[in-house]
Order: C-alpha cells, then structure tokens, then sequence
C-alpha cells in the first residue's frame, strides 16, 4: 500500500469492527489483515458491524447485470433494506431527482455511461454529494480501485464478493454515513 493511503481522522474497517483513527497507520500498514478506509470525521468513534442494519434503508443497485442485480437485491433484502434497481449509469440522475436512496452500489462497466462517470457526475453535483457510493465489479485492478478512492467511492465489492461481505461492507458504510450525519 501506499504511504499516504492512511489518513488521519479517518475511520478504518478491518473483519467486522470499525476503528478509530488513532490506531498508527504503521500498524495498519505491515498488518497482515485488509483495511479499508471508510469515512473520514470523528476520531473516536467506534462502531460494531453486527449492530448495523436494524433500520430500514433504500439502497439502489446499479448494475447492466439482471443476475447481479439479483444476487444483491436478495443478499440486501435479506438484511432488511430496501432495493431498488437500475440497469445503467444514464439512468441514476433521473431517477434521483424524485427517490433519495441512503446507499448506491454502483457497477464499473455498463453500456451507456460506466460507473465511473455516474461517480464523477454524482460528486460533483451537491444535491447528491453526500449519498455514499460502492463501486461493483469484476474488474477487480488497483487503478480501477485508486480511480474509485479518487472520485470519493467509500469502498469497493470485487465480483466474485465472499460470503458476507456485501452485508458487512454496506453495514460498514451506513453506519459511517450515520455517525457522520449526527456530528
């Protein structure tokens, strides 16, 4: 990794906890476990990811995928949230005129418009600035993933995903999305 990849006052996510910032970046650095940073704020916070998910959520998939789609509607109604569903990236500022999901997991390749720029034209417009992204997809390179930390993606679902992952990752980023709101 990178020596500037950890930042300070930023929260980091390793297995099921997320941690404060104050753990030293070296630590996180040579561990031999993945650390994935989530949201930059309050240093002390703390949260438990088995606590998430007791609060329904609307969480949009963006997927050109019907299977995909699929797979993470289940895996995210199962937990509880509710899923709506686009096929491409050309759809989701449309649609986000009239709906104002909590969560958006965003599929890289699609036909019309890739997830990168749905990404770029998500951040930049301040009306939807806020609404956390994970990027999805089967391209799993390190340029795709420092392109998707650049364009503010708070993580990244390789497809194939592990079991339980979709869960703990999207837990992981409401509940950040959460603690941020109610600084």
């Amino acid at each position: 990794m990178a020596d500037n990849f950890f930042a300070p006052h930023a929260l980091y996510v390793c297995a099921d906890r997320v941690s404060p910032s104050n753990i030293d970046p070296d630590d996180l650095r040579y561990s031999d476990k993945r650390y994935t940073c989530i949201a930059w704020g309050d240093p002390d916070a703390s949260v438990d990811a088995h606590d998430v998910g007791g609060n329904m959520t609307n969480v949009l998939v963006v997927d050109d995928s019907d299977d995909i789609r699929l797979a993470l509607r289940t895996i995210l109604e199962e937990v509880g949230h509710d899923v709506h569903e686009l096929s491409d990236g050309i759809e989701v500022l449309p649609w986000l005129q009239s709906n104002s999901p909590d969560m958006i997991l965003l599929d890289v390749a699609m036909p019309l418009k890739d997830g990168f720029q749905t990404l770029s034209e998500l951040i930049a417009d301040s009306r939807y600035a806020h609404i956390p992204v994970i990027k999805v997809t089967a391209k799993g390179r390190t340029q795709d993933l420092e392109r998707a930390r650049s364009l503010q993606a708070r993580d990244y679902i390789s497809k194939p995903w592990e079991d339980g992952e979709v869960e703990l990752r999207t837990g992981w980023i409401l509940e950040a999305a959460t603690l941020r709101r109610a600084s």
